[in-house]
């Protein structure tokens, strides 16, 4: 987190979170995990480094099945989809499903 600071414009990045167990495993944890390290991670950039709004994405195995759990997730401001988005029709039911 230090390495952030003095950098202009830190409201433009967006921040990724994925634990590392669950990379590749197509496991996602349970949303009060889920909500408790985006808190985690939000309060670290505000009091580390000034940063009040924060945006953290979502990351792990995020698939059609699991996005409609995942938005309900108030602390989730987006997500970064990666294996899913490999296949443009399962992407395409990712973003439907987002939006709706």
């Amino acid at each position: 987190i230090k390495g952030l600071s003095g950098i202009k414009k830190l409201n433009n990045i967006l921040f990724a979170y994925e634990p590392i167990w669950s990379i590749g495993t197509g496991v996602i944890p349970n949303k009060d995990d889920l909500e408790k390290n985006i808190i985690f991670i939000k309060n670290k950039l505000r009091n580390n480094i000034g940063l009040k709004n924060a945006k953290v994405l979502y990351g792990g195995s995020v698939n059609p099945k699991n996005i409609t759990i995942l938005k309900k997730i108030n602390t989730i401001d987006g997500f970064l989809i990666g294996g899913a988005s490999k296949d443009s029709k399962k992407f395409i039911d990712i973003v439907k499903k987002t939006v709706i």
